[in-house]
């Protein structure tokens, strides 16, 4: 497994010393030559470990470390003087010998693979990664304990498909996935079978069901109808409430409603103040795809 590495050093020497010794230890690296270069690298993209200065020309790496959401291994001559903001943070004192530094890297590698978060990143919606977090939960329980799945998570903009490589394939896995997305299918690969499910990214069961954000009126008519709480303004707790009302009646007169993305704190605020028993399914995230359109999966 090659490990995506960012290099947050501002003294050009050093960072492409550290930079080719560590390209030369397997890691893909990126470089940034200051504090607000190292955001702006996070902000881009997805990295596994991050190695970073501690008094960089226009900061401190506490910014990057807060920032990375990843192990990060910090460089600083006045060890003491480092401010250590997680328990995934680790403290390397200069000068660097290259072979401490590679033993310390291996031994945070150890945590990323022991990690058991889940590949699905920021940037999907809430009930995308949950939905992604069930499936592969189910994956996991279906398979012998020995069994670590290759889990690919891929976001194309409109649907969301989940790459799990089994030990053997479970017809039961395939009745529970149904039941969270339609589309789940097994393949052969390699003699190895290769499951995938598929469901849509804003969690709609149709693409004729309406969707609104919270601050808009419904659209009149008994078509399906989705509130999308990822959209919009941040919603005040006093207006899911009434949202809340609002899908209560709707459903007694046989309208289906049903939230995505609401976020955690808004969903305990309903189930304290609210009628928890009225809460709207999420449902089925996606259509059934077309046998003859098997194509689209990749």
């Amino acid at each position: 497994m090659v490990l995506n590495l960012l290099l947050v050093e501002d003294e050009a020497g050093i960072r492409e010393g550290l930079a080719s010794f560590l390209q030369l230890k397997g890691y893909l690296v990126t470089t940034a030559s200051s504090c607000a270069e190292g955001l702006l690298r996070l902000a881009d993209g997805s990295f596994d470990i991050v190695v970073t200065d501690w008094h960089l020309g226009d900061g401190l790496g506490e910014t990057i470390v807060a920032s990375c959401g990843c192990p990060a291994l910090v460089i600083s001559g006045v060890t003491e003087q480092v401010r250590v903001p997680g328990a995934r943070v680790q403290v390397i004192r200069k000068p660097i010998a290259p072979r401490e530094l590679a033993a310390k890297l291996e031994s945070m590698v150890e945590v990323v693979g022991e990690s058991d978060e889940s590949p699905v990143g920021d940037s999907l919606p809430v009930d995308a990664r949950d939905r992604v977090d069930l499936i592969l939960a189910l994956v996991a329980a279906s398979q012998p304990p020995r069994h670590k799945p290759n889990v690919e998570v891929l976001d194309d903009g409109v649907f969301v498909t989940v790459t799990a490589t089994l030990d053997e394939d479970d017809p039961a896995l395939h009745a529970d996935l149904l039941q969270i997305c339609s589309d789940v299918r097994c393949l052969d690969r390699g003699g190895k079978p290769v499951l995938e499910a598929r469901f849509f990214l804003d969690g709609r069961r149709a693409e004729s069901d309406l969707s609104v954000d919270p601050s808009e009126d419904w659209p009149a008519g008994d078509a399906p109808i989705a509130v999308d709480f990822g959209r919009g303004d941040p919603c005040p707790p006093a207006r899911a409430a009434e949202i809340l009302h609002m899908a209560s009646n709707a459903s007694s007169l046989g309208r289906l409603v049903y939230f995505t993305n609401l976020p955690g704190h808004l969903r305990l605020y309903l189930e304290v103040f609210g009628n928890a028993a009225a809460m709207p399914i999420r449902g089925l995230a996606g259509p059934a795809l077309p046998e003859a359109l098997a194509e689209l999966w990749r």
